[in-house]
């Protein structure tokens, strides 16, 4: 993967080019890799501590992947959605740059809408995290310990800034989705 990054003893701070994410098919469009934790780990072996994507829901109806050793966060860029979770019924709207919405991977989610959305994948009882989206120009601060992440993902662009382990001030240049995940 070919990533520009300064790497120091205790401060790890890493850019990675939308030329540089890997996008593949799903069943209902396409997604695109952001950033997998730990490097080198598989979505599809499902071997990831934590992944941020993007997806293109590109039908008007489909199923989200079932992944039960994960938690999910979800917002969206561009469209709405509505996820239903289809044993409880209990539905939600996710209105673009505004919802973020937290949902067990493992349960059965039917959405209804196209839309462009950001994705959190964590797994269950090994990492924690928020997103959040911040305006351009928004100071960011992070104090980041060894097992802690910080990735900020500038929206038109589609650039990810990753931090890791050290102080971090960062101004947004643009809209920006903010992750923040920590890991056991």
């Amino acid at each position: 993967m070919g990533c520009s990054g300064l790497w120091t003893e205790k401060k790890m701070i890493k850019t990675i080019e939308l030329k540089d994410m890997n996008t593949s098919y799903w069943s209902g469009g396409t997604t695109t890799e952001i950033f997998i934790m730990p490097e080198g780990a598989s979505y599809k072996d499902r071997d990831f501590l934590f992944r941020i994507s993007t997806a293109r829901v590109e039908k008007p109806e489909s199923d989200f992947t079932l992944l039960p050793d994960y938690n999910r966060i979800i917002a969206s860029l561009e469209g709405s959605m509505s996820l239903t979770d289809v044993c409880s019924g209990k539905a939600v709207c996710i209105l673009p740059l505004k919802t973020v919405y937290s949902f067990d991977g493992g349960a059965d989610t039917h959405c209804v809408g196209c839309a462009r959305d950001l994705n959190l994948m964590l797994r269950k009882g090994r990492a924690d995290g928020k997103a959040e989206f911040a305006s351009e120009g928004t100071a960011l601060h992070f104090s980041l310990g060894r097992n802690e992440f910080a990735v900020v993902f500038l929206t038109k662009t589609q650039k990810a800034v990753i931090m890791n382990d050290g102080e971090f001030d960062f101004a947004a240049p643009e809209l920006s989705a903010v992750f923040t995940v920590e890991i056991s």
